[in-house]
C-alpha cells in the first residue's frame, strides 16, 4: 500500500513503478476509485476488467463477447462457466444473471468474486500479475468486500497488489502474504526547491522560491501547480 495525503505523490510513485516494468512481461489489472462512483457496486472491478479486455463504452454485447473470447484465448473454454458472472461485473446486458431466476445477492457476490479470481489466476499462470487499485478511500462497499477476499488469497498465485489510499482510510483486510506499506510524508524545503527549479527550468528569485516553499507546505502537487501558475 502507498499511503499519503492528496497531492503527496501516490499516483506518481505508481506511475514510475510501472515505467520500470515497461520491458518486463507483466499483466496489469488497473482501476481507480472515485467519489463519483462510490455508490456504484463493483465500480473499480468493472473498470479493471473492461480495460483488460479492451472494451469501450460503444461496444455492444456481440463485440464485447468477441473481445473477451479473443483475450482469453485457450482459456476461454475453461472460463466459459464464469461468462455470465464476468458479464455481470462488466455491466454487459443479455446475461443470465439479469433474468427472473437471477441468484440472490450472496450468490452474485460469490460468482462475481470467483469470476474475477479465476481470470486473474489464469493470467498469473502466463506471467506475473500486478493489480493496481488507486484511491481505495473512495471504494464502494461490495468492492471493499471483494478486495478483502482478494488480499486474503494473494498467496495462491503470482500476484502483487498495489493499493493507494489517504491516511484517514482504515483497511479491513487481513494480509497473510508479504506486506509493505509506504507512507509518503511532506517534502523537505530542499526537495521542494528542487521541484520548483525543475518545473521553472532554473532558479527563481530567492524570495519567490521561499514563498512558494512556504505556501506548498511540502506537497509536491501543490508545488508544481503553484510554480506552473506563476
Amino acid at each position: 500500500t502507498v499511503v499519503g495525503d492528496a497531492g503527496s505523490g501516490k499516483s506518481r510513485l505508481i506511475y514510475e513503478f510501472k515505467q520500470r516494468l515497461a520491458e518486463v512481461p507483466v499483466v496489469f489489472f488497473e482501476a481507480r476509485c472515485s467519489a463519483m462512483t462510490q455508490a456504484v457496486p463493483y465500480a473499480p472491478w468493472v473498470t479493471m476488467l473492461r480495460q483488460y479486455f479492451g472494451l469501450s463504452a460503444d461496444d455492444g454485447e456481440q463485440e464485447a463477447c468477441a473481445k473477451i473470447s479473443e483475450r482469453l484465448g485457450a482459456n476461454a473454454a475453461d472460463l466459459a462457466s464464469t461468462y455470465p458472472a464476468l458479464c455481470q461485473v462488466m455491466n454487459l446486458r443479455g446475461n443470465s444473471l439479469h433474468t427472473a431466476d437471477a441468484p440472490e445477492d450472496d450468490d452474485v457476490k460469490r460468482q462475481t468474486f470467483e469470476a474475477v479470481a479465476g481470470l486473474v489466476y489464469r493470467a498469473s499462470e502466463q506471467a506475473p500479475v500486478v493489480m493496481i487499485i488507486e484511491d481505495v478511500h473512495w471504494i464502494d462497499e461490495p468492492s471493499r468486500e471483494m478486495l478483502a477476499l482478494a488480499v486474503a488469497k494473494t498467496t495462491r498465485s503470482r500476484l502483487m497488489m498495489l493499493i493507494s489510499h489517504r491516511p484517514d482510510h482504515q483497511p479491513v483486510w487481513r494480509v497473510k502474504a508479504a506486506f509493505t506499506q509506504l507512507t509518503l510524508g511532506p517534502l523537505s524545503d530542499d526537495e521542494t526547491t528542487e521541484i520548483i527549479r525543475g518545473v521553472a527550468g532554473g532558479s527563481l528569485p530567492e524570495e519567490l522560491e521561499r514563498r512558494i516553499v512556504q505556501k506548498a507546505e511540502g506537497n509536491p502537487f501543490f508545488t508544481e501547480e503553484i510554480t506552473r501558475t506563476l
